[in-house]
Formats: C-alpha cells, sequence, structure tokens
C-alpha cells in the first residue's frame, strides 16, 4: 500500500540596488504526502513472523501529509571595502499531519489482535531576523575580522491531537489482518500552544 509523493520549488531572485547594496530574497515551497505503516505487531514478547508486506489496521486511513511555505532575504551593503552590514529574515509556515490505524497490543493465542486509531496535527510559524555588521582591520601586520550582531526569533506552535473511535470491530485475525471499518477521530487527546522568543546579541 506504500507510496511517497514530493513536490518542492524554490525560486530566487537578486537584485543589486546600488554599487554597494545588493538584496537576495525567495520563496520555498515543499510538500510531503505518503503512507504510513506501524509495522508487525509482537507475539509472546517476539516479533510475529508473517509476510513482510503483511499490513496490519485500515490502509485508507494512513497517511502522512508535511507542507513548508517559506519567505526569505537577504540585504547587503558595503559602507567600505572593510565595513559590511548583513540583514537576514525569514518567515516559515509549517504544517505537519499524520493519521494512523496501528496495533495496540501483542498477538492473542486466537490470533486476533486489537487495533487503536489516532491522528495529530501541529502548525508551526518561524519569523528570524539577524543583522551582522563585520568589520576587517590590521594590528601590526596581522590582519583581524570582527563581527558584532543580533538576532531576534519568534516560533508559534500549535498541536492538537485527537483519538479516533471505531464504529464497528476494532479487532483483525492474522489470516486477514485488515479492518475497513469507518472511524470518527473526535475525543481530544492533546491540545497544546507554545510561543517562543529570543533575543541574542553576539560578538566574534
Amino acid at each position: 500500500f506504500g507510496d511517497v509523493e514530493k513536490v518542492g520549488f524554490n525560486p530566487t531572485a537578486t537584485l543589486t540596488l546600488s554599487e554597494d547594496t545588493e538584496l537576495k530574497f525567495g520563496y520555498e515551497h515543499f510538500k510531503d504526502e505518503r503512507f504510513n505503516d506501524r509495522g508487525i505487531p509482537s507475539s509472546n514478547g517476539s516479533v510475529y513472523v508473517t509476510d513482510p508486506k503483511t499490513f496490519f489496521g485500515n490502509p485508507n486511513e494512513n497517511k502522512v501529509e508535511a507542507e513548508v511555505n517559506s519567505l526569505y532575504a537577504t540585504l547587503k551593503h558595503n559602507f567600505s571595502d572593510s565595513l559590511e552590514l548583513v540583514n537576514r529574515t525569514r518567515f516559515a509556515d509549517y504544517n505537519k499531519f499524520y493519521q494512523n490505524v496501528y496495533t495496540s497490543g501483542s498477538v492473542q493465542s486466537s490470533g486476533d489482535i486489537s487495533l487503536t486509531a489516532y491522528n495529530n496535527e501541529t502548525d508551526r510559524s518561524n519569523f528570524t531576523n539577524q543583522t551582522d555588521l563585520i568589520k576587517k582591520f590590521e594590528v601590526g601586520e596581522v590582519g583581524h575580522t570582527a563581527l558584532f550582531g543580533t538576532e531576534i526569533t519568534r516560533q508559534n506552535s500549535e498541536n492538537l491531537r485527537l483519538n479516533g473511535t471505531f464504529n464497528g470491530s476494532s479487532t483483525v485475525n492474522i489470516n486477514d489482518a485488515l479492518n475497513f471499518s469507518t472511524i470518527t477521530y473526535g475525543t481530544v487527546n492533546s491540545h497544546n500552544e507554545s510561543t517562543v522568543d529570543v533575543l541574542a546579541g553576539y560578538i566574534q
């Protein structure tokens, strides 16, 4: 049942604003969609021996989707041959969705296996701005490069996990490990939100 599909593109451009100033910017889109297989259950403390192609659960429910959209820009300005300013800005939006039906225990003596299901979605956005001032100089006959910089970052995340309820049987047998019972995802298992702020200064 497995398949993977990936699509991505990343156009970029450079503008020469003046003899001493350059702006580079771009956009990145990436999407990954695939089938996920949670593997083979245990039996009496060992891996149950079966054909590697055997799938346990509902192949119509198992999927992973990940998507990235990102904008970024770099501005460079040369005040002189020895003094340069570089500013980098990036905004990125991430989304990941994971849904699966899988075995929740070992193979019983009857050959039956219990199934469980859930899905999990994570949305995350990142903003980062970094500014570097780079100075080249000499002390005697020794050349040096000094860097002074700042960075500002904010990350917002939200995660939601929903448990699945089988509208039919939630059990399969080793002789027929597929289960096509419809599933309702509605019971909240966890719902988390977080914000991370970073303010940094550095000298090198």
